[in-house]
């Protein structure tokens, strides 16, 4: 035979009779040079061998002709696992005049005087093509990569890319693909999906990668079918005159952990892409390497390809030390047997037939251990301590900071950490702690000095770290001391913090990480001081505003604290921080030092600069704290910005404050730019002013401003319900305690709570609450909370909270990023092939930092894995539709979307398209207190899509395509929406 593409492969055997083993024309391939046909008469398979230099594919003997003449079938690779093309042939930078020289992409293979090609190889997938260039002066530096994708058969196929800086894919010759984006960004696998068509045989893959910043440039890319479905029988070559070591393209992954013996080590290995088709099983050898030489062997064993070209294969091993010192971890990895494609020729050279086989040394990886001796077992002992702390009398914040203690030094120990004097300082420290511990006490309760601690988080089920300054004055059975908060700047651990908080502030270009770990001595100013991790940097987003209020919950539960002296300052994000959550929570905080905050959400250059959808406009409103400064009444603000740093950002606030009559300084210092916290903070004086702050315990006058049903109450005063939703509702409540009245004013309220707890009992005898000058009402319950309902234009009193059962409550009232406060479980659907790969790889980004905007991990699961228990207690987060996921079809009849094969409609409104997807939140049919969120498309496409929704996002989205042409920043901009909004006060 020659290169022609023979026979159609097909596996209907609906034309085979009863006594027909095959059906005519049916064509297979036995392996890769053999093919075979059946017979006009069905009665058998007819064989035919390929010739030198075709592959035999889907069935055909296909030719190997290029640009370039024959190709030799040993260069070609399979396309394994995740897919990724990560072994190209590649220019070396081009200069924009030497890139003009190329009439076409396409002449790096068919010009005389085409650039050389050299081999590029990427083993985790994403291949960098151009490296930082911190000379670049504004020039657009290029690169080209080049190589041959060979298909059985002409079809229809999806072209994917994840880029940092600019990409134009050319598939024989025309585009296929072109996208742009920023350096800084992260790279999304699957960014850009277009539609393209292979030929039959062999078809030129080539790519122009553009580097406009000095930041490096490069993509992931991969080749589908129509529905997104991987494609076994596509192979895969390099241009360059060399191809890539499989070791090169074999991604190792060393998690080491600290055990009593030395480290327990596992080598996660996995091939996300290309692999040789010569190779099969792998064999591996595990040895211990130092000064003395090879050392023992630590294991033996061979790794399937299968898994290695899936999820991955792990080899585990112990590597036991004797003394202090250094070593090498070395696994030896030899191809051993024959690959997968059996009979694939080994060379040029090699006969049609001729299987590889034997053993051949394939790679050898290495990682560097190092044993600390003493130390090591010092804090691998401290294991009995951690199993003391689970005992059921310690308080749960004790055992969870010990517990996270031991862990951060154990991490330490598997990393190798070069501070050493901290390592043995953090261990002395654990080791007291140990001491007291197994003497059946609560070491931490009379504990002075900083302290590292840690509470459980609800949503994530891990340890979150904080840090305690416990001054020497305090006592823990003396008077309550007050607690201030101080909340780090961007990238700042939180030790950082606490040393600015106490005008110890570290360079900041300096090794801050140090800085946090070598902490200066503490003065006492009686006050407890605090600075939480704030996941990483969330910050006022949800999960770092929870972490704020959930360390004072820890403190308040492990310390004595007096609850009407807690305050909360923070510089740059901290800044913000400082004006928003207690803007949110006003009767949990005595006052706030913001010091360079951003409060002015309005005015950022990715709001003001944009065009706005309506509900964008709600969604900014809502989050503009400038709107909550009426809850402010009993909240003094210090406010320090400096005057060449935008003061105006943090005026905004300021000027509200002023009209407001509400207690405000504002140090605006000219001289200064971002860096004011060596000023506010100068010698610990901001302590003293915070300190200085009590919170009224029963305010005779309270405001309640809010937009979001989650900041629901102040003091006595709590908001239930409101008249329209996409408007704020406002209470202005006065208590007249000589004439025992409550006077209340109110604005879009339907329902509302007075808590006479809060303002004093009655003492028996009655009080009237007069509500917009409506007709007073009497309330004569010694004390509690009393409800009011505006019903048919005028207020009543109820005696019981109005129910709020299917409608919008704290808790349960989206918008989108609310389901960030919860307990998630992520579900991808696995009933479709075609989608389940989209389906998890977008589960992993919903539940990862560029999503949720915090160092955080949701947990992921298959929807096979999901038990009954687990469909109730926590948010579920659905990946996939209904034809893809199975539980998003077990609840496709309590959502509000329908999906068709080529559409989906959701509110009356149906979007048509194979490109459509939705995303939207929604109260969870089996349990009142959680959400189903969904992400899902009308295929893979839409799915995919939903990693491109900005961080202000309402209710539910519809798109298209047209959503990725941007990601991240805080509104859609670039992004035009089918649909979107918030579903009504009724979930309706």
């Amino acid at each position: 035979m020659t290169g022609d593409p023979g026979v159609a492969a097909t596996s209907d055997p609906s034309q085979a009779s009863a006594g027909n083993p095959c059906s005519p024309g049916t064509a297979r391939c036995v392996d890769e040079v053999t093919s075979e046909v059946c017979n006009e008469e069905g009665k058998s398979f007819e064989r035919t061998r390929c010739e030198v230099d075709t592959l035999c594919l889907e069935g055909r003997c296909v030719g190997l002709a290029s640009p370039r003449g024959k190709l030799d079938p040993a260069r070609f690779h399979t396309v394994r696992g995740e897919g990724w093309l990560n072994g190209w042939g590649a220019t070396e930078p081009l200069s924009t005049k030497s890139f003009d020289k190329l009439p076409h992409p396409d002449a790096v293979l068919t010009g005389v005087d085409a650039p050389k090609l050299t081999s590029l190889c990427a083993a985790r997938g994403f291949v960098t093509v151009l490296t930082k260039d911190k000379k670049r002066k504004g020039e657009t530096r290029r690169a080209v990569l080049a190589g041959y994708l060979v298909s059985g058969q002409q079809r229809p196929v999806t072209v994917l890319v994840g880029m940092r800086g600019g990409a134009r894919v050319y598939l024989n010759g025309a585009i296929a693909l072109e996208g742009r984006r920023p350096g800084n960004e992260q790279p999304l696998q699957d960014e850009v999906i277009a539609d393209a068509e292979l030929r039959a045989g062999v078809n030129t893959l080539v790519v122009v990668v553009e580097q406009f910043e000095p930041a490096p440039a490069g993509l992931w890319l991969r080749v589908r079918g129509a529905r997104g479905e991987p494609l076994p029988d596509l192979r895969f070559a390099s241009a360059a005159s060399e191809d890539c070591a499989p070791e090169e393209l074999l991604d190792v992954r060393w998690s080491p952990r600290a055990i009593a013996e030395g480290f327990a080590v596992e080598a996660h290995l996995q091939a996300p892409g290309l692999w040789p088709r010569r190779l099969g099983e792998l064999s591996y050898e595990a040895r211990l390497t130092g000064k003395k030489g090879e050392g023992d062997v630590l294991g033996r064993g061979a790794v399937p390809l299968a898994s290695l070209t899936g999820e991955g294969a792990s080899v585990s091993m112990v590597a036991p030390f004797e003394e202090a010192g250094k070593a090498e971890l070395r696994l030896r990895l030899e191809a051993t047997g024959r690959g997968a494609d059996a009979t694939t020729p080994a060379g040029p050279s090699a006969k049609p037939g001729a299987a590889s086989s034997g053993r051949d040394k394939l790679a050898e990886v290495r990682t560097p251990l190092v044993f600390r001796g003493d130390l090591h077992r010092s804090i691998i002992a401290l294991d009995a301590a951690v199993t003391a702390a689970a005992r059921p009398d310690l308080p749960s914040g004790s055992r969870d900071s010990f517990t996270h203690h031991v862990a951060t030094l154990k991490l330490a120990l598997a990393e190798a950490h070069p501070d050493l004097p901290w390592l043995r300082a953090h261990t002395r420290e654990a080791k007291s702690l140990a001491k007291v511990l197994l003497q059946g006490q609560d070491p931490y309760r009379n504990k002075t000095g900083v302290v590292h601690r840690a509470y459980r988080a609800k949503v994530d089920g891990a340890l979150q770290p904080y840090l305690v300054f416990v001054p020497p004055s305090y006592k823990s059975e003396g008077t309550p001391m007050p607690l201030v908060l101080v909340a780090h700047g961007l990238d700042n651990p939180p030790g950082v913090a606490l040393r600015a908080l106490i005008g110890e502030a570290p360079d900041m270009a300096s090794d801050r990480a140090r800085a946090a770990r070598h902490l200066p001595a503490f003065p006492d100013q009686g006050a407890i001081l605090a600075a939480p991790w704030g996941f990483g940097n969330a910050g006022p987003r949800p999960l770092g505003e929870q972490d704020t209020l959930d360390v004072i919950d820890a403190i308040e539960a492990d310390y004595r604290v007096d609850p009407r002296r807690v305050s909360l300052t923070g510089y740059s994000l901290g800044g913000t921080v400082a004006f928003t959550v207690p803007l949110h929570y006003p009767d949990r905080f005595a006052a706030a030092a913001p010091l360079c905050g951003y409060p002015n959400l309005k005015d950022y250059r990715n709001v003001r600069g944009v065009p706005h959808a309506p509900w964008e406009d709600r969604l900014i409103d809502q989050r503009y704290i400038v709107r909550y400064a009426e809850n402010g009444l009993h909240l003094p603000l210090h406010v320090v910005h400096g005057g060449k740093d935008g003061p105006d950002r943090s005026r905004v606030v300021v000027d509200r404050y002023r009209a407001l009559g509400n207690p405000v300084t504002f140090d605006l210092q000219d001289d200064l730019d971002h860096n004011v916290w060596d000023h506010g903070y100068e010698r610990g004086r901001m302590i003293s002013w915070l300190t200085a702050r009590r919170r009224p315990e029963v305010p005779p006058r309270v405001r309640l401003v809010t937009g979001e049903h989650r900041y629901d109450r102040a003091f006595w005063v709590r908001l239930v319900g409101r008249e329209d939703g996409a408007r704020r509702g406002e209470i202005d409540a006065h208590w007249v305690k000589d004439a025992r009245r409550v006077e209340v004013t109110t604005r879009n309220v339907e329902a509302l709570a007075l808590d006479f707890r809060g303002i004093g009992t009655i003492d028996g005898g009655t009080a009237q609450v007069v509500l917009d000058g409506e007709s007073p009402i009497e309330v004569s319950e010694r004390a509690g909370e009393a409800f009011f309902v505006r019903r048919r234009g005028a207020w009543t009193r109820s005696d019981e909270a109005p129910p709020r059962a299917g409608k919008k409550r704290p808790g349960v009232s989206g918008p989108l990023d609310d389901a960030l406060r919860h307990q998630q479980l992520i579900v991808y659907g696995t009933l479709d092939p075609a989608q389940t790969e989209t389906n998890r790889a977008v589960a992993a980004y919903h539940g990862s930092i560029h999503a949720t905007g915090a160092e955080t991990r949701y947990p992921v699961k298959a929807d096979t894995e999901i038990t009954e228990a687990e469909l109730t207690g926590r948010t579920l987060v659905l990946v996939g539709s209904p034809s893809s996921n199975r539980v998003t079809a077990l609840f496709a009849g309590d959502l509000p979307v329908k999906f068709e094969d080529d559409a989906l409609t959701l509110r009356g409104k149906r979007h048509a398209g194979p490109h459509v997807g939705v995303s939207l939140i929604w109260p969870h049919p089996r349990d009142a207190a959680e959400y189903l969120v969904l992400h899902a498309g009308v295929t893979f496409r839409g799915t995919a899509y939903s990693r491109f929704l900005p961080r202000l996002a309402p209710d539910f989205v519809v798109y298209d395509a047209r959503i990725t042409a941007q990601k991240g920043d805080l509104l859609m901009d670039r992004r035009p929406a089918l649909d979107g909004g918030f579903f009504g006060e009724a979930w309706d």
